[in-house]
């Protein structure tokens, strides 16, 4: 079964670990934001999601306080579909003991929801061994990052987030040439990627990808207690 999310700041491994398959809603290929005007003060990304999830009424749905919009969508969609979507109240910050403390209940309440929705509560060896393998395949996505193009890192990152796999980067070389620069902002979906293309063309090299579904996306190790 699909559980859909909306942050990458919800550990997928801990989806995966209670038997579902995490999928990271930014990458969906049915996720096309158009670029046309919307209703007046909805987010495109938002309405992108809450869309998806109503086209996949079989899935888990997990929304984040991260965003406002979502929040709110949250309680449109809670109306409807009830007991497959679960809200996750993401702190704002992580290096304080209380904003950890929150975290953590908050992991803890996920868990109670993913085992309503059908999931096994995980062993200590099957967590372990799902995080092992997630936390691989985010320092393959790290190392990636620096040879491959813009274009083909954000590819690498939505597989990963997709699919908790990280495919091998085939680029030997970044290279050298053009204006270094920063990418930052919120979450990049793939009817979007044509813009790393455009930025690459105009002679620009992206060096830090710091999107939401970005570099900054993969999470550290998960340490257990």
């Amino acid at each position: 079964m699909d559980v859909f999310h909306s942050s990458p700041w919800v550990p997928p491994e801990w989806i995966a670990a209670h038997g579902f398959q995490p999928r990271g809603a930014w990458c969906s290929p049915r996720l096309d934001l158009p670029s046309a005007a919307l209703a007046e003060g909805v987010c495109a990304f938002a309405g992108g999601v809450l869309r998806l999830a109503e086209a996949h009424p079989e899935a888990g749905i997990v929304l984040t306080t991260h965003c406002d919009q979502l929040r709110r969508g949250f309680d449109a969609l809670n109306d409807a579909t009830g007991k497959r979507t679960f809200l996750f109240n993401l702190p704002a910050t992580w290096q304080t003991p209380t904003a950890r403390r929150l975290y953590q209940s908050e992991l803890e309440r996920l868990g109670r929801f993913l085992v309503k929705l059908g999931g096994t509560p995980p062993d200590r060896l099957r967590l372990e061994q799902v995080c092992r393998a997630y936390d691989q395949a985010r320092r393959h996505l790290r190392a990636a990052a620096e040879t491959c193009s813009g274009r083909r890192l954000m590819e690498l990152f939505a597989n990963f987030h997709w699919t908790g796999e990280a495919k091998p980067c085939s680029e030997t070389e970044s290279g050298t040439d053009g204006v270094p620069l920063a990418l930052v902002g919120g979450p990049l979906p793939p009817s979007h990627w044509g813009l790393l293309e455009l930025i690459e063309a105009a002679g620009g090299r992206i060096v830090l990808d710091g999107t939401e579904a970005g570099e900054r996306s993969l999470l550290p190790q998960i340490r257990l207690e």
